[in-house]
């Protein structure tokens, strides 16, 4: 999430067209979050953007985008047989930490 906030700065920092490819999707959660505070300049300011909300902006998309996308996963999750759960890795922590969430599940707080 970080690289991808990185690349909507006025100077990005050089990544390959591999990474640029992958960081694309992440994009749109940078700029839904960077306009949702009412920013006036186009390009993100790492300092003033909550990376955590952008991870979580883009969970949920990426849930949304595979129901809209696969029937199949749509009608097992409608019937109870399949939840999708997007979690937030805190790495310096070892936490794993489910964020949203589709379907029936039993999360313990």
């Amino acid at each position: 999430v970080k690289a991808a906030i990185d690349q909507s700065t006025a100077s990005p920092s050089e990544v390959t067209p591999a990474i640029r490819k992958e960081l694309e999707s992440i994009q749109p959660a940078v700029q839904q979050e960077w306009f949702a505070s009412q920013q006036a300049s186009p390009y993100v300011d790492p300092a003033l953007i909550d990376v955590d909300a952008v991870g979580r902006r883009h969970l949920d998309e990426t849930i949304n985008a595979l129901m809209r996308q696969s029937k199949v996963i749509s009608d097992a999750v409608a019937v109870g047989d399949l939840a999708i759960v997007g979690c937030q890795y805190q790495l310096e922590e070892g936490r794993v930490s489910p964020i949203s969430w589709v379907g029936k599940v039993d999360i313990a707080a």
